[in-house]
């Protein structure tokens, strides 16, 4: 169990700051509640410890719609470093390990029908548009994002306006 002590250093990425630096992984399925939980313990443990030049990051992590592990940082007081980016691909891999996903397929991407967030390969969401079960206007998401403000402003987005775009105009069976 966590003492007072160890909570007080972990924080809400609500309350970092809009220019925070994050990477978003996409899992290629949504974890279940049990896991979701697992994963909560795993990130706070390493939360705690994260540091960059011995220097204690202030960090968080989140995962949206059970399938977006999203880590946040605050750059304005302790920048990260290499080796605190190699830690959290550490603690990633890990989470790929112990409960059997992927986390690092880069064509691996998402949209939204309705209220319901689907996963599927690049060549598989080309595919889907050019069969007209999707458009140009169906919401993506855009996992190339940097900041917490991009996060909460230009995460979801048209395809048309995604660099997802660039893929599907140079596919051979695509027509507007």
């Amino acid at each position: 169990n966590l003492s007072t002590q160890t909570k007080s250093l972990m924080t809400s990425y609500h309350d970092l700051p809009d220019n925070s630096r994050i990477w978003i992984r996409l899992c290629n399925r949504k974890f279940t509640d049990t896991e979701l939980g697992d994963i909560k313990k795993l990130s706070d443990d390493f939360i705690v410890t994260w540091n960059a030049h011995e220097m204690k990051l202030r960090a968080a992590i989140e995962v949206f719609h059970k399938q977006f592990i999203t880590v946040f940082v605050d750059e304005e007081c302790v920048k990260s470093s290499g080796c605190s980016a190699d830690q959290s691909v550490h603690l990633l891999k890990d989470v790929e390990k112990i409960f059997n996903v992927s986390l690092y397929d880069r064509q691996l991407v998402a949209y939204r029908e309705g209220a319901a967030i689907h996963g599927c390969l690049l060549q598989e969401l080309i595919t889907l548009l050019a069969e007209n079960k999707i458009s140009d206007n169906t919401i993506v998401f855009n996992n190339l994002i940097t900041t917490k403000a991009e996060l909460e402003n230009a995460w979801e987005i048209p395809l048309k306006d995604s660099w997802m775009m660039r893929f599907v105009s140079e596919a051979p069976s695509h027509k507007f």
